[in-house]
């Protein structure tokens, strides 16, 4: 189907808008996934399996493969010439957003991961509808080119055509493409017709610094610092930092605390000062028991001057 109305798919030349190394951030981390292969007539259609931990991300925003797809010839165009064919890896978010990430494909002597797919969907799904499950799983980590890439916004390129998505593209021009052997792309073609897609007008602008994978070899966690950016595409943290920082705060930051914290010296000093709190806490608690004791007044009765004679003893005058 044409997207007449569509401003997708588009040209791709070296004459961008502009570059958008910080507006256009793309960084990934994909995961293995079981999938089904299936032929919708005019592309293969592949599943992935939705992430639950470390998406791609967008512009500081997670996104899920949703759908793989591969075409033929490919939408876009580069120069105003087809690739042989287009690999689309559709990718959605929380607010229903698109991120559509599309690799050219050109034949070559090198093999490529593609060959599995499209041999076991020319034996299993060569008609439109069919559809197979491959025997072993696959990560699209294998797919990305970390090089320089294109970026626009626009409509779905495809049915149904709407939207206002995220488009990324890499330039087969300047060798970012999947590789495939002549005979996988005789089989591609086989089992799928041509796409008529014609290309529109619209603005895109041009990433250098391209993809960030975050996979790693220990398998260690990831953790992603996205930082706000201002028009002019500069990171807001670092224009505050500019404006505020002093050789005073500046000195602060370098104080390792958790070094200090973690000294003898300071539990040594800071064991003294809990005693003497604790004795002076005592010695308060003391002081004030003890007065409530010389508080307490007790009536003193004095003998009445007849109590006292009859204590005394008696005395008889002797008579001369």
């Amino acid at each position: 189907m044409n997207c007449e109305s569509s401003n997708s798919p588009i040209d791709i030349t070296d004459k961008s808008s502009g570059n958008c190394d910080l507006k256009c951030k793309f960084l990934f981390k994909y995961t293995d996934s079981s999938s089904t292969i299936t032929n919708k007539g005019n592309y293969l259609s592949l599943s992935y399996d939705k992430q639950n931990t470390d998406p791609e991300v967008y512009n500081s925003t997670p996104h899920y493969v949703e759908e793989v797809r591969i075409y033929t010839p490919s939408l876009h165009t580069y120069n105003g010439s087809n690739a042989d064919a287009e690999l689309i890896i559709i990718h959605t978010n929380d607010y229903n957003t698109k991120l559509l990430v599309c690799i050219p494909i050109i034949p070559s002597e090198q093999a490529s991961v593609l060959e599995f797919i499209i041999e076991t969907a020319s034996k299993f799904a060569k008609k439109s509808g069919q559809n197979t499950f491959m025997s072993k799983p696959m990560n699209l980590n294998n797919f990305i080119p970390l090089k320089k890439m294109y970026v626009y916004r626009g409509n779905l390129p495809f049915s149904p055509c709407n939207g206002d998505n995220n488009i990324i593209v890499f330039n087969k021009n300047e060798n970012t493409y999947l590789s495939i052997s002549k005979q996988s792309l005789n089989l591609l073609n086989n089992i799928i017709t041509k796409n008529v897609i014609k290309q529109k007008e619209n603005t895109y602008f041009v990433n250098t610094k391209g993809p960030l994978s975050l996979s790693t070899s220990d398998g260690g966690e990831i953790y992603i610092d996205c930082k706000p950016v201002s028009d002019d595409g500069k990171a807001i943290d670092d224009e505050d930092e500019n404006e505020i920082k002093s050789p005073l705060s500046d000195m602060f930051s370098k104080i390792n605390y958790k070094s200090i914290v973690n000294s003898i010296i300071f539990q040594i000093i800071m064991s003294i000062i809990g005693a003497y709190i604790i004795y002076k806490f005592f010695f308060f608690v003391m002081s004030r028991f003890k007065s409530g004791e010389s508080d307490v007044k007790v009536p003193i009765q004095l003998p009445s001057l007849k109590t006292l004679r009859s204590k005394l003893p008696s005395v008889k005058k002797k008579t001369e």
